[in-house]
């Protein structure tokens, strides 16, 4: 949080229910938003009513005018070209957590591709800003792993002298990773950001070379992130019927009806997507 992102009108000119410090973190919040990036965030209100209370018209935009700038901070920061010493600062916290490498992938606690601006540990250490890719970093070696889409982006994007390029389906993380360990080290994964499948096989090639496979309570990249955005706040704003062309009801009915046709009593949705459209 800069400076200038707080805000220094009296609390009683704000909102009875928030003081300046609540205020500032929501303004933070609304600023990680993928809505924050969008023009004529004043006129869109609905971010204003989190705050519980009418504001006055020259408040909402002097807020709307430090979202804009906070959101830019963000994005600039996670823009600023790849540094040795974002790279050398994570190593330091892995010496310190006592992990001999952590995997990087891109992606938040949703598995989706598109993540909201804290999420974006990979462009932040690496530089790469595509929409797909893995990283490995250990003590003395690391790797960047991403699809034919990305093979000139990454060249650009990504000092060479960092990171070595790999594609992510001719040499997968894993098959590299268990190339490059040695009997006994220990490798950090956050279990929030893989699946099931990936961390199976990161496994086997840490064991197949005698190391180990260790899930970390909070991201080693966060800890060095010293602006990383906070998770993002936006309000939910109905979709009108007469766009969606159905109800969530009739919606919920016919998704019924499907999983009772294959003798399925309940199903779990967790892509925001998925849960919006039924909604």
């Amino acid at each position: 949080m800069t400076r200038e992102s707080r805000i220094e009108q009296p609390v009683e000119a704000q909102s009875p229910s928030l003081d300046d410090e609540a205020l500032a973190d929501l303004v933070a919040g609304v600023a990680a938003s993928p809505d924050a990036a969008l023009p004529g965030l004043e006129e869109r209100r609905g971010w204003v009513e989190l705050l519980g209370s009418e504001l006055r018209k020259e408040l909402v935009k002097d807020l709307s005018e430090r979202v804009a700038r906070t959101a830019s901070e963000y994005i600039e920061d996670i823009e600023t070209p790849a540094q040795g010493e974002r790279l050398f600062a994570l190593r330091r916290e892995l010496v310190d957590r006592e992990l001999d490498g952590f995997v990087i992938p891109l992606g938040d606690e949703n598995y989706t591709e598109f993540v909201p601006l804290r999420a974006h540990r990979l462009a932040w250490l690496t530089g790469f800003s595509g929409s797909a890719g893995t990283a490995i970093v250990l003590t003395n070696h690391a790797a960047l792993f991403v699809d034919g889409r990305y093979t000139l982006q990454v060249h650009d994007q990504v000092p060479a002298d960092l990171f070595s390029f790999h594609h992510i389906v001719e040499d997968p993380p894993h098959l590299w990773l268990g190339e490059n360990l040695s009997s006994g080290d220990r490798v950090g994964y956050d279990p929030w950001l893989h699946t099931e499948d990936e961390v199976e096989r990161l496994a086997k090639a840490c064991a197949a070379a005698g190391a180990e496979l260790k899930p970390v309570e909070t991201n080693p990249v966060d800890a060095v992130w010293k602006h990383q955005p906070p998770r993002p706040i936006s309000p939910t704003i109905p979709h009108p019927e007469r766009f969606a062309g159905e109800s969530s009801s009739d919606k919920r009915n016919r998704l019924a009806k499907a999983l009772a046709k294959d003798g399925i009593d309940a199903t779990v949705l967790t892509a925001p997507d998925s849960i919006a459209w039924l909604l």
